[in-house]
């Protein structure tokens, strides 16, 4: 019986091989490129494309996109926070004089400050008129830090490269695994 096995499967595998059909190279069929013909055969298979964009639109790595209590768009990207009204983006980080913001993750808080969760940079608290950053100097976890989120008492909880840090508007708590498993939200 294990002989037979072997013999279907090698009969098989004899077929699958000889249907499958290698292209002629020299006379490629109608509507395919002949690669020696193509522009493209000389570039790398990382081509960089000029995408036309919309004005203030983001163009690097956009990780989250939320929505804030008038309905906008809030996108985080590594170009910042960008407001999208419907019509128009803004970079609002850009405007409030932070030029350079890695942004994973956004959030507009009850109080309608705008939390930003930065790649490199820790967190940022923008509040309309100007950007405070807060880092591990201020007692955050890691300044590398991923998502965040208000809870219904309203701390900022920051989850990061280090684990998860709840901000309660005055000092900044760092939590292990285990300590999170006593807490119920």
């Amino acid at each position: 019986m294990e002989q037979w096995r072997s013999f279907y499967f090698i009969f098989f595998f004899v077929i699958f091989l000889s249907s499958c059909k290698w292209s002629n190279k020299s006379a490629p069929t109608k509507g395919t490129i002949n690669q020696s013909e193509s522009k493209l055969s000389n570039i790398s298979p990382i081509i960089d494309f000029n995408v036309k964009t919309t004005p203030n639109a983001p163009t690097r790595i956009t990780r989250k996109i939320k929505q804030d209590k008038e309905g906008n768009l809030l996108i985080a990207s590594y170009e910042g926070i960008i407001r999208y009204d419907g019509h128009s983006f803004v970079n609002i980080t850009k405007e409030a004089g932070l030029d350079k913001c890695y942004a994973f993750d956004v959030l507009e808080d009850k109080k309608g400050n705008i939390w930003i969760a930065s790649d490199q940079e820790g967190v940022y608290r923008y509040n309309g008129k100007s950007i405070t950053n807060f880092n591990t100097k201020d007692g955050l976890g890691h300044r590398r830090n991923m998502c965040i989120y208000e809870d219904k008492m309203g701390n900022i909880w920051i989850g990061g490269q280090s684990g998860v840090t709840c901000y309660d508007g005055k000092t900044f708590r760092n939590f292990s695994t285990k300590e999170l498993s006593l807490i119920h939200i």
